[in-house]
C-alpha cells in the first residue's frame, strides 16, 4: 500500500502490533472493540515558504468523499478531493510499487478525474473478525470537510494520489471570505506563520505570491 513515506521506505509497525494480533488479544479478553495508537512516521520538515512553493504542489481543494481500508498492519483512511485552484507545481514522486494505484485505492472513491486526487492517512476504524478496531493517529489534526483546504502536497506519478508533504504544518482551511486559517496553530509552525504573514491571511495574497514567483522563473 502506498503511503508516500519521505524516504520511500515501507511503513511497517513492530511484528507484535499487527491488527490481527490485537484482534486475537481483544477476543481473549472478551472485548468487541479496541483502540490502539497509530505507528509513528516521518513527514518532511517544514521549509521556508519560497522553498515549499518550489518543492511541492500548493492547491486549494474541496473534500468529496471518504473510505476506510485495512491490511495486516494498518487501518487507513482515504479522502478524495477536487482541486479548486493550483498555485504551484513540482515534479511528482514515483510510486514505490509496481502495482497500479487501482489495487489499493477503495473502489468507492472511483472514478478519479483529472482534477481530483485521494490522500491516505494512517488511522481510522475498521471491523476485523467481529472486533471494531480504532487506530488513533494523534500526530495529525483533522482537516475540515465543509471548507476548502489549502495544502502543500507531493503527488505520486499517477497524479491521482497525494500526501501532505509537511503534515498538517502545511495545511490551512479557508472561510467564505477567503481568509486563511492554519490547521496547526502551534508557535513552532514557522511555515504556517510565514504563509499567513506574507499573504496577509488571504487567498488573494497567496495568488500574488504564486504569480510573483512564477514571474521570477
Amino acid at each position: 500500500m502506498l503511503l508516500l513515506a519521505q524516504d520511500n521506505k515501507p511503513l511497517r509497525p513492530d511484528d507484535s502490533s499487527s491488527l490481527r494480533w490485537h484482534v486475537r488479544e481483544a477476543k481473549t479478553l472478551g472485548k468487541t472493540s479496541i483502540s490502539i495508537p497509530a505507528p509513528h512516521f516521518e513527514v518532511a520538515q517544514p521549509e521556508s515558504l519560497n522553498h515549499a512553493l518550489a518543492h511541492t504542489t500548493l492547491v486549494l481543494a474541496r473534500f468529496l468523499a471518504q473510505a476506510t481500508t485495512h491490511d495486516d498492519d494498518f487501518v487507513v483512511t482515504w479522502r478524495k478531493y477536487r482541486i479548486l485552484e493550483k498555485f504551484s507545481s513540482s515534479p511528482s514522486v514515483s510510486q514505490d510499487s509496481d502495482e497500479p494505484f487501482t489495487t489499493y485505492v477503495p473502489a468507492s472513491l472511483f472514478p478519479i478525474s483529472q482534477s481530483e486526487f485521494v490522500m491516505a492517512e494512517i488511522g481510522g476504524t475498521a471491523v476485523i473478525d467481529g472486533v471494531t478496531i480504532t487506530m488513533r493517529n494523534s500526530e495529525n489534526r483533522a482537516l475540515p470537510e465543509t471548507r476548502p483546504v489549502l495544502m502543500f502536497l507531493q503527488f505520486a506519478s499517477s497524479g491521482a494520489i497525494a500526501a501532505l508533504n509537511y503534515g498538517t504544518n502545511g495545511a490551512f482551511w479557508t472561510d467564505q471570505f477567503e481568509t486563511i486559517h492554519a490547521i496547526d496553530e502551534s508557535d513552532d509552525n514557522h511555515l504556517g506563520s510565514e504563509l499567513l504573514h506574507r499573504s496577509a491571511g488571504k487567498l488573494s495574497g497567496v495568488r500574488a505570491l504564486a504569480n510573483f514567483r512564477g514571474q521570477l522563473r
